[in-house]
C-alpha cells in the first residue's frame, strides 16, 4: 500500500506482513581510521638523509682514492718564438750549452725569458757584410771578458754574425 506522495515499490520488492524489508541501497561503513601524525614522515626524511649522506660518502671516496698522480711541476707554456738564436734582439733569452764555442753556439737556441731553461740574455747581435774584423763583444757595452759569444757557425753569413751574451741572473 502507498500513501499520497509516496512512490510505489520497485517491482518484485513488495514486502509483505512477516517478509524481511527490501534492500535498498545503504551507506557503507566508514573506512578504518589511519594513524594520523607524523612519525611516518619523519622516518621518511630520516631514510633519506641518511642514503644521501651515505652515497655523498662513497662518490667522495671513489674520487679521492683515484690513482691519478699529481703533477710535480705546473707545465710550462712556452710562446711561439723562433728558435733560431739570431733571431734574437738585445734583452731577448737564450739557451745554450757546451765547453767550446763550436758546441756553445750550435746548441744556442731562441727561448722564451720566463723559460726554466733559459741561461743567457742578449746584450747585441753584430753583423757585417764585409767580416768582423775589429767588432767584437770586448767593444759592447755591459760584455765583460769571460762572457760567452754565440758564433754563426752554420750559415752562408759564416764569420759574419756574433752575438754577445751574458748569464742571466736569477
Amino acid at each position: 500500500m502507498t500513501y499520497p506522495g509516496q512512490q510505489p515499490p520497485l517491482s518484485g520488492t513488495s514486502a509483505g506482513i512477516g517478509e524481511p524489508p527490501p534492500r535498498y541501497l545503504t551507506k557503507s561503513p566508514p573506512p578504518p581510521a589511519r594513524r594520523s601524525g607524523k612519525l611516518p614522515l619523519a622516518f621518511g626524511f630520516l631514510a633519506g638523509t641518511v642514503l644521501g649522506l651515505a652515497g655523498g660518502i662513497v662518490g667522495t671516496l671513489v674520487v679521492v682514492d683515484r690513482d691519478v698522480p699529481a703533477p710535480s711541476q705546473p707545465e710550462v707554456v712556452r710562446p711561439l718564438l723562433d728558435p733560431d738564436p739570431f733571431s734574437a734582439q738585445a734583452g731577448d733569452c737564450l739557451h745554450a750549452v757546451g765547453d767550446s764555442n763550436g758546441e756553445f753556439s750550435r746548441s744556442a737556441e731562441r727561448v722564451a725569458c720566463s723559460d726554466p731553461e733559459a741561461n743567457y740574455v742578449v746584450i747585441e747581435q753584430l753583423f757585417s757584410t764585409t767580416g768582423l774584423a775589429g767588432k767584437d763583444c770586448s767593444n759592447v757595452p755591459g760584455w765583460v771578458d769571460g762572457n760567452s759569444v754565440v758564433y754563426d757557425f752554420d750559415s752562408n753569413l759564416q764569420g759574419l754574425r756574433q752575438i754577445c751574451v751574458m748569464p742571466k741572473s736569477g
